[in-house]
């Protein structure tokens, strides 16, 4: 399966609609026990908007860790 998820709205964007629809599809997949590959296409249109790196790129890393984090809050929410 196959879904795509664009926006090209401003780099200085608080909220990325799209990319939080993603994230939310793709962990309600992974919840069924689906394996999920998230593609983040120019990823520089990411910007960290708060904290000593406001205002720069995240890594790769970065990203990973966020969906990581979004994934163990869910898990959280879910199991009370």
């Amino acid at each position: 399966m196959t879904r795509v998820f664009s926006e090209k709205i401003s780099t200085r964007a608080t909220r990325r609609p799209e990319l939080e629809s993603a994230v939310q599809f793709a962990g309600e997949i992974r919840s069924s026990g689906v394996a999920v590959t998230l593609v983040v296409h120019e990823h520089k249109r990411l910007v960290i908007t708060t904290g000593a790196k406001k205002g720069q790129h995240p890594s790769p890393a970065t990203v990973m860790r966020m969906l990581r984090e979004y994934d163990d809050q869910t898990a959280a929410a879910v199991n009370g």
